[in-house]
């Protein structure tokens, strides 16, 4: 697999982590009701995840010789600041499955790239750890 196209995959798979709801709820807090620790710390945990894959993937990138292309979240997302855990949980669960299937795709694209691949399953391992945490949080709500 060339360079390039690897690049621009590991590119996507940066996106994708780091314009993700989570992500972007982090600098939009969300309401959450007074006790709801595990609420805080579930999205603490996801974020703190995703950072590292960031981080992991943009390395890889530099490595390549090129440049980490971090995207822009989707303008959808400004429509939830200040929203409760009850309305933003089944958004996320809803984002979490669409960026598993987005990242999936990416891992069956790095066939040729075999290091570049194993962290991308890592970060899908990780994302369906995260679709799991989520699941449980909305339960608890």
């Amino acid at each position: 697999m060339s360079s390039v196209k690897t690049i621009d995959i590991l590119n996507r798979l940066v996106a994708i982590h780091h314009r993700s709801l989570p992500m972007y709820l982090n600098y939009a807090t969300p309401y959450v009701e007074r006790g709801n620790g595990t609420a805080t710390e579930t999205l603490d945990s996801i974020v703190e995840s995703n950072k590292e894959f960031v981080d992991r993937f943009g390395e890889f990138v530099a490595n390549e010789g090129g440049a980490t292309a971090f995207g822009e979240f989707p303008i959808v997302f400004t429509g939830y600041h200040d929203l409760g855990l009850h309305f933003l949980v089944p958004q996320m669960i809803q984002y979490q499955e669409r960026d598993i299937d987005l990242i999936s795709d990416c891992v069956e694209q790095l066939n040729g790239a075999p290091m570049a691949k194993a962290i991308a399953e890592e970060s899908l391992g990780a994302a369906r750890a995260h679709l799991d945490s989520l699941n449980e949080l909305l339960a608890s709500l």
